[in-house]
């Protein structure tokens, strides 16, 4: 079957073609925003300029391209490359009255020979002879010839002007005589530029006397041999000098291409080409041409001051020199306007304000005057302190934010080392307990604790140790003062280890003491950090307390968590009024908690605080076909999980929704989106007001506690021989009830009060032959 060409419609064809010349010219808006924000960040960047006007007149377009000029030319106003390249610029867009603007802009402010030349060759462009009508040609000839005029007197003297020179005579020859007269008056202004040009030390001097030798020998070789011994001593020296500035300026002709005045920073390389400038000028004033008109030898050094002032715009040293020549000239009026170029340059510098301020009083101006000139100066060196304090209090945040990192991540691992520190001695106390005694696992205790690295956790299990091993509860109190004492100052970790003593009081039946510790918890802690205490305390006053002490810890927490009365935690709180264990009856099916907790989970975030992902750099994920799941329906998983305010190894099976969401989910190697940046996303997780989860631990009673006492407790108090000895004591009387032969009568020990076991009393009989049995084992 052959194949078919459907021609694609032309509509289409032009959608696309728009779709994709936007997506370029949105690429390149974005690369010169982002070219313009690094000048903006270096304004002094040389190469970050050159980039942003290149991208600027690429894909910028004509007003773009003009904000980049005008840019660069604020920031580097006597850089010439960048005043030719704007001027191109105009001319190719054939925008002449900005092209004669920006010739007006830089000309008498930068004595550069190069562009000089370039409006040279403009003015001869526009009034060439094929440019204007034949009645004008003489016209502008004329101009033509003012022009080199000009650009003479303002550049002629540079030893790079040669050129210009030249072009200059082959000019005037390329004219037209049409009476004898005008062909003597075009030989006398030849012979004019000639000598003028030989008398200065250019780079082409010996071609230009080799010129003059055949002009002069094609007029009359007899007045010729006179006309060239005048000049020949003249040439001579200015050859001669040539070569010496060729010598002096060779390290300012080498950095001059690429050169850009950028603030002083006093490297290796700013004084070297400081150097080359002054030695420069220097040799200029000891007058190697040997002039002897003085207003020739001063334009010469005038001259070598704007060129080196040029390249050294931010050197305050050249301004001053400058202005001191001017004035030993006994040109004020120079001086004075020269120095008020260099406080426009250099607004800060001292030196110059003070000179300027001093040569306005010489001149006996107006004391307003000369106050203007201290007042300015104030000014700029009070925005010089604004500047500085914004840079560095800017830099101070960066750093101080990357400094908060750094410190959240040290915690981080600090925490985790120093439990991993502590986990090591409560492991080791315990096996020198079981393979030792006890008054050996004591005395780590008290090596542990005397390192900084110590956490609570080590206080708590030598308190529940000294309790478990000898019953006597007073060592087990004085341990947790002792943390109290270590840990009570430590917003961090207060609350956690206040929690595990609140409830081994709670445990001992301690009421008096765990009051106690409850409003002195109160009054370290802040509310937030309260909350699992004000839990524990209201779990067991529900549990144990009487009514009218259930009613005034629950009005105490409303006044303390005013806002809790609308959220998941406020229901919650009303719920476990009447809840046990897990059963949690009222709280979920009568109050809605958990739709409730559902809907309103995210209340406390604020969704614009948290990074948005770009959308447009995802990509649709399409599932492939299965037979069966990713994972099953259900999953049981063991993890440790918070439950109320005591922690403990739960089990827990994951609901049908979320192994729904986890069968769903595509696999990890399908994800090709942005990057998160972990870090910031734990820190942002830990920071977050998360409500108290939803579920209870598995009730554990604590040994040789009455049947008729059903409290929640903690497993994870005890070690494994502790465990396993209670087990077998349990079995052991259960055995013996069923043998009708209990020797206790029936009786159970009860919670420990007050001191414990060495009181020698208990609720509910004497001792018994358990405990009789457990001292002596």
């Amino acid at each position: 079957m052959e194949a078919t060409w459907t021609p694609v419609p032309e509509s289409e064809g032009k959608k696309a073609r728009a779709d994709k010349a936007d997506k370029a010219d949105k690429k390149a808006a974005s690369r010169l925003e982002t070219l313009k924000a690094a000048v903006d960040a270096e304004p002094w960047l040389v190469d970050a300029w050159t980039d942003f006007v290149a991208e600027a007149i690429r894909s910028g377009g004509v007003d773009g391209a003009r904000a980049a000029f005008d840019a660069v030319l604020a920031q580097f106003p006597t850089s010439a490359k960048h005043w030719i390249a704007y001027i191109e610029f105009e001319q190719q867009n054939k925008a002449f009255d900005r092209v004669e603007a920006l010739f007006n802009r830089c000309l008498r402010s930068i004595v550069s020979v190069d562009i000089w030349r370039f409006y040279l060759t403009y003015i001869q462009a526009v009034h060439s002879p094929s440019a204007v009508p034949e009645e004008k040609r003489a016209e502008s000839r004329q101009i033509v010839l003012k022009a080199f005029d000009l650009v003479l007197s303002n550049v002629g003297l540079d030893k790079d002007s040669g050129s210009i020179w030249l072009e200059y005579i082959a000019y005037i020859k390329a004219g037209t005589a049409l009476t004898k007269y005008e062909e003597q008056q075009m030989m006398e202004l030849q012979r004019k530029v000639y000598h003028k040009a030989l008398s200065i030390p250019l780079s082409n001097i010996e071609q230009i006397w080799k010129d003059y030798d055949v002009f002069e020998n094609s007029l009359n070789k007899l007045t010729a041999r006179k006309f060239l011994s005048e000049r020949s001593a003249g040439y001579m020296m200015a050859r001669t000098a040539y070569r010496e500035l060729k010598i002096i300026t060779a390290t300012i002709d080498a950095m001059q291409p690429t050169w850009l005045p950028t603030p002083t920073k006093w490297t290796e390389t700013d004084f070297e080409v400081l150097r080359a400038w002054k030695k420069y000028i220097a040799w200029e004033k000891n007058n190697p041409l040997r002039i002897e008109d003085a207003s020739v030898l001063s334009s010469r050094v005038v001259y070598a001051y704007k060129s080196a002032l040029l390249m050294m715009r931010f050197f305050p040293e050249l301004w001053h020199d400058a202005a001191r020549y001017l004035i030993e000239l006994g040109k004020l009026d120079d001086a004075a306007a020269l120095l008020q170029q260099a406080v426009e340059a250099l607004p800060r510098s001292l030196l110059l304000g003070f000179a300027l301020a001093e040569l306005e009083e010489s001149r006996k101006k107006e004391a307003a005057v000369v106050s203007k000139v201290y007042e300015t100066l104030i000014t700029n060196l009070e925005s010089w302190v604004s500047e500085i304090n914004a840079k560095y209090d800017h830099e101070r945040d960066t750093l101080m934010a990357l400094l908060k990192k750094v410190e959240i991540a040290r915690k981080r691992k600090l925490v985790q080392a120093k439990e991993a520190w502590s986990l090591a001695w409560i492991v080791y106390m315990r096996s020198a307990r079981r393979s030792q005694s006890v008054l050996v696992a004591r005395n780590l205790f008290k090596r542990a604790r005397k390192s900084d690295l110590c956490t609570y956790h080590v206080y708590v299990a030598a308190a529940l140790m000294e309790y478990y091993s000898s019953k006597d509860i007073k060592i087990a109190c004085n341990i947790f003062e002792a943390g109290m004492k270590a840990f009570a100052e430590d917003q961090a970790n207060a609350a956690g280890y206040i929690v595990h003593y609140l409830d081994f009081l709670i445990q001992m039946n301690d009421d008096n003491n765990a009051r106690a510790l409850f409003e002195r918890a109160l009054v370290l802690l802040s509310p937030e950090q309260a909350r699992d205490i004000w839990a524990l305390f209201f779990k067991n006053e529900v549990a144990n307390g009487d009514l009218s002490n259930i009613l005034k810890v629950e009005r105490r927490m409303r006044d303390t968590y005013p806002g809790d009365a609308d959220s998941a935690l406020g229901i919650k709180h009303l719920g476990d009024r009447w809840s046990f264990l897990d059963i949690q009856f009222v709280a979920r099916e009568e109050l809605g908690l958990k739709g409730f907790m559902s809907l309103h989970s995210l209340d406390p975030l604020h969704i614009d605080a948290i990074a948005q992902p770009d959308l447009s750099k995802w990509t649709a994920y399409k599932p492939e076909a299965r037979d069966k799941p990713l994972l099953p329906e259900k999953i049981l998983v063991t993890a440790p999980i918070p439950v109320e305010p005591v922690h403990k190894l739960h089990q827990f099976k994951l609901p049908n929704p979320i192994a729904t969401l986890l069968d769903r989910l595509p696999p990890a190697s399908s994800y090709n989106g942005p990057q998160l940046p972990l870090d910031d996303v734990v820190d942002a997780l830990t920071r977050l007001p998360v409500p108290t989860p939803i579920s209870t631990g598995r009730m554990v009673l604590f040994p040789r506690v009455s049947d008729s006492m059903d409290r929640g407790g903690s497993s994870s108090r005890y070690d494994d021989r502790d465990r396993d000895r209670n087990r077998d004591r349990d079995r052991e009387r259960d055995r013996e009830r069923d043998r009708g032969g209990a020797r206790s009568g029936g009786r159970h020990v009860d919670r420990y009060v007050g001191g414990g076991a060495s009181s020698g009393k208990r609720k509910g009989g004497g001792y018994g032959s358990d405990e009789e049995r457990h001292r002596k084992r």
